[in-house]
């Protein structure tokens, strides 16, 4: 009985743990434009995009396996990353399901097992 009390509650908890909502950082997204990617020192006329986009080009690194590196391509990142994570938690809830599964015979007859006399 204590053991189905056990696996019930890792269940409950687990299931619980993996529908909480992904909270935000503490830092506050922006969005539109960002005075800090542009890099004041080139003159627009001269060169508008370094002008525009100088700090951001100076910070970013591309990766290797990339030719380009934007902010789709980030976004398509973050995506597979939240995804597998979603994936991960939906298996260890899987796996616990099946375990509990396979303790449901034994709990339902375990009172019975217990009465029994043991015959030799």
């Amino acid at each position: 009985m204590n053991r189905q009390i056990v696996l019930f509650s890792a269940l409950s908890l687990t299931i619980i743990t993996a529908c909480k909502t992904k909270k935000m950082d503490s830092k506050k997204e922006t969005h539109g434009i960002h005075l800090e990617y542009m890099d004041r020192s080139v003159k627009p006329g001269d060169d508008f995009f370094r002008y525009v986009n100088g700090h951001w080009v100076d910070k970013t690194e591309i990766p290797a396996d990339r030719t380009r590196w934007g902010s789709f391509d980030e976004l398509r990142q973050n995506t597979d990353i939240d995804a597998l994570a979603i994936l991960r938690k939906l298996s260890i809830i899987r796996i616990l399901i099946l375990l509990l599964i396979r303790q449901k015979p034994f709990m339902y007859f375990k009172p019975i097992l217990i009465q029994l006399p043991v015959t030799n």
